[in-house]
């Protein structure tokens, strides 16, 4: 990422939004006492944007330094890791991607910095018209979602690693890609342009 995409991701929104607050405060003090002086004005909006510029380095330190190994450490761990005992594949260091019942499955782990984890499975289907029916939810974890002109089955399950070990979630894969195949929903094909 380059610089001005972590400002914007990690910085922008914190400093606009302590910015305002900050102005928003010295404007009520200053209405209210009109002797506020113009150092203390200024020592307190400059206090307001340090306390966005160490938040926004907390959250970015968080998402680019510790997350990342978090979710290495997440796909060798249980449940996760026992994919790969049925063939699945580490791709990126956040994802282990496989097959089931013909359906290419993505599994990603997901960390928050209040220490939840989630799972983000995605499995790429084949566009077709008539989907249109499914896209509200296709099952208990299940919703179809078209995201740049391909179709998706995507669930996101939360703390999936407290509460699901790998036999109930193969078991939410296996069930999931057997009712796409049993409603005539297609395996997306992928060529290879070698």
């Amino acid at each position: 990422m380059t610089l001005s995409e972590n400002f914007n991701k990690y910085f922008r929104t914190k400093l606009i939004l302590w910015g305002g607050i900050g102005i928003v405060a010295t404007l009520i003090r200053h209405f209210t006492k009109p002797d506020t002086s113009l150092l203390f004005i200024s020592g307190f909006i400059s206090f307001v944007i340090m306390v966005a510029l160490f938040l926004g380095l907390l959250d970015y330190y968080f998402h680019e330094k510790q997350a990342p190994k978090i979710v290495l450490a997440l796909l060798d761990k249980s449940p996760l890791k026992d994919f790969t005992k049925i063939g699945f594949i580490k791709e990126d260091n956040n994802k282990l991607v496989g097959k089931i019942n013909n359906f290419q499955i993505n599994l990603s782990p997901l960390t928050a910095s209040n220490h939840v984890n989630s799972l983000v499975i995605l499995i790429p289907l084949k566009l077709k018209e008539g989907l249109e029916d499914y896209f509200t939810n296709f099952d208990n974890y299940f919703k179809l979602k078209l995201s740049e002109n391909v179709l998706f089955a995507e669930a996101i399950i939360n703390n999936y690693d407290k509460n699901f070990d790998f036999p109930q979630l193969n078991k939410i894969l296996i069930d999931t890609t057997r009712n796409l195949k049993n409603k005539d929903i297609q395996i997306i094909e992928v060529y290879d342009e070698n």
